[in-house]
C-alpha cells in the first residue's frame, strides 16, 4: 500500500484503482439512474408521462437538500416548571417515561 511505503509505484497503482473505483460508482450511478428513470415514465398502469412529473416535483422539494434531523419539542418533567431543550435532558425524560 501506498501510505506504508511511499514507493512511487504503489503511488501509481493506488491512484489507478482510485480513479478506477470512482469511475465504475459514477457509471453504475448513471446507470440507476437511467433505470429509475425509464422505470417511472414507462409504467403503463399510469396516464402518460405521470411519473416523470412526480419526479420532477420530488426533485423541486428534496433532491440535493441535506436531511434535517428530527425535532422533538421541549420535555418537562412532572413537578419541574421550566421545560428542556436539552437532547440528553430529554432524552432520560423519555426513557423514565416509556421504560421505568
Amino acid at each position: 500500500m501506498y501510505f506504508g511505503s511511499h514507493d512511487s509505484k504503489d503511488k501509481r497503482q493506488y491512484k489507478d484503482t482510485r480513479n478506477q473505483l470512482k469511475n465504475t460508482l459514477r457509471k453504475e450511478a448513471r446507470n440507476n439512474w437511467r433505470w429509475f428513470i425509464n422505470e417511472h415514465t414507462t409504467n403503463p398502469s399510469l396516464p402518460y408521462n405521470k411519473g416523470l412529473w412526480t419526479i420532477a416535483k420530488w426533485a423541486k422539494k428534496k433532491a440535493g437538500r441535506l436531511v434535517e434531523d428530527p425535532y422533538l419539542l421541549p420535555l418537562q418533567r412532572a413537578g419541574e416548571p421550566q421545560a428542556t431543550s436539552n437532547n440528553n435532558k430529554k432524552a432520560k425524560i423519555l426513557i423514565k417515561r416509556f421504560f421505568p
